[in-house]
């Protein structure tokens, strides 16, 4: 009983060694900072622009209609005579909230089921991974559209549908690593030490597959930004009057032949920070946590 406690004890200090080591290679990654800043800003000018500019995004002024920018209207207007500026500003708080959200959302519950799954084992892994199975069968776009044709959409409901559809490739990545990290020599001398599940779990198994998680929750949330766009863009996402970037955009494909190119740059430029600055920080992400990166970090 002794030796296996002996054999146990030396794992925690290296759990925390290299989680310090982790995070100081991703402080000290240059993408990690330049993704962070541009979402900051992005945040910034959504959720804080609107309280000083007070301008509504819905109200329609057809005599100032397809405005080029000004002075007055620093972004122009639409064809309806609404004010871009306060619509990009608008825009932006609906499409990162849904997208953020549900992203978290996504990477919780599939690391949850992952780790139910991974250390479980037997019935309860394959019933769980059958469902993970079901899941990725369903194109993401298909319960958008469903719920788009029975319900208003709003946040909630989309929140909902893309996390529960996207949770299933991060439970699948978790799962593999639980399965490793479950085979190693210090997790077999804290069962044989008589630790309780609960126990091991906390002290020797999250620790070791938090950092596979941060991967998949870093690249869920650009994929969760991009399939939220997509169906905006096709017109099943957020529901008007309210407006989103990527419903923007493809409104304004429109009236590019027109000239008024102020009408897609605003929303198209927002939408591409987001996406760059996503994988701005999902690639940090992903250097900081490889171990081989970590080899001569000290």
């Amino acid at each position: 009983m002794q030796a296996s406690t002996t054999m146990a004890a030396p794992e925690v200090p290296f759990s925390r060694s290299l989680g310090s080591r982790q995070r100081r290679a991703l402080l000290a990654h240059p993408l990690w900072w330049v993704g962070l800043m541009i979402i900051v800003a992005l945040a910034v000018f959504s959720f804080v622009g609107p309280l000083f500019y007070h301008v509504s995004p819905i109200a329609v002024h057809p005599y100032i209609s397809d405005s080029p920018p000004s002075a007055h209207h620093l972004f122009g207007t639409d064809v309806l005579g609404r004010d871009e500026l306060s619509r990009v500003m608008w825009g932006g708080q609906g499409f990162m909230l849904v997208g953020f959200v549900s992203a978290i959302c996504a990477s919780v519950l599939g690391t949850g089921v992952g780790l139910l799954s991974g250390f479980a084992g037997g019935l309860t892994d394959r019933l769980l991974m059958r469902v993970a199975d079901i899941f990725l069968g369903i194109p993401q776009l298909v319960p958008l559209l469903l719920f788009d044709v029975i319900f208003l959409p709003n946040d909630f409901t989309m929140i909902v549908i893309l996390a529960f559809t996207s949770w299933p490739l991060v439970s699948r990545l978790v799962r593999a690593e639980v399965l490793t990290v479950r085979a190693r020599d210090y997790v077999e001398a804290a069962v044989a030490a008589g630790a309780s599940r609960p126990r091991i779990l906390r002290r020797h198994v999250l620790p070791n597959i938090l950092s596979t998680s941060l991967v998949s929750a870093s690249g869920q949330l650009g994929q969760t930004v991009l399939i939220l766009a997509t169906a905006s863009y096709l017109g099943f996402g957020l529901p008007p009057p309210n407006p989103n970037w990527a419903s923007m955009v493809a409104d304004s494909t429109q009236y590019l032949t027109g000239g008024n190119w102020w009408l897609f740059l605003a929303p198209g430029l927002a939408f591409m920070f987001l996406q760059v600055s996503v994988y701005f920080i999902a690639d940090a992400v992903r250097e900081a946590f490889n171990p081989r990166a970590l080899q001569g970090a000290s």
